[in-house]
């Protein structure tokens, strides 16, 4: 299986915002998600478009065909946390509050939508097989009326 994927580090935003966009991409065709990152007004579709554009180049190294390309998983996970304080302007004793700058990583993977149905096929063959071990291993109880 032939999965490209691009990843961006340390991007200066809060992996709850950054999830939004990726959820507009996720199992979506590649040519798909790059139109809807450019219509997109949210501040990282232009982070997120860049990487998805990055993960396509790694997927036509791999000769893939971008008709058939289809995004398999988009995550973010938090990064770093910047710890900074301010002050309060209505405190006379200027008590420092707080302040915490988030950032953020994330992952794009793109696969073909063929590999996908194979897949999805094995998974279930194998699923099946486990199925059928255990109800064949398991023997009803029986109980005669002298126990009782």
């Amino acid at each position: 299986m032939s999965v490209a994927f691009a990843k961006n580090k340390n991007l200066h935003i809060s992996t709850q915002k950054l999830e939004l966009i990726l959820e507009l991409i996720r199992k979506r065709p590649a040519k798909q998600a790059l139109e809807i990152l450019a219509l997109s007004h949210k501040r990282a579709a232009f982070d997120v478009m860049k990487t998805l554009k990055s993960a396509i180049n790694n997927a036509e190294k791999k000769s893939l065909v971008i008709d058939d390309m289809i995004i398999i998983e988009a995550y973010a996970g938090s990064s770093m946390k910047l710890k900074r304080r301010k002050t309060h302007k209505a405190v006379k004793m200027k008590r420092m509050a707080p302040r915490r700058k988030m950032y953020s990583n994330y992952v794009i993977k793109i696969d073909n939508k063929n590999n996908l149905k194979l897949n999805v096929k094995k998974d279930k063959k194998i699923k099946d097989n486990k199925v059928k071990l255990k109800t064949a291993d398991i023997k009803p109880a029986t109980i005669s009326k002298e126990e009782v």
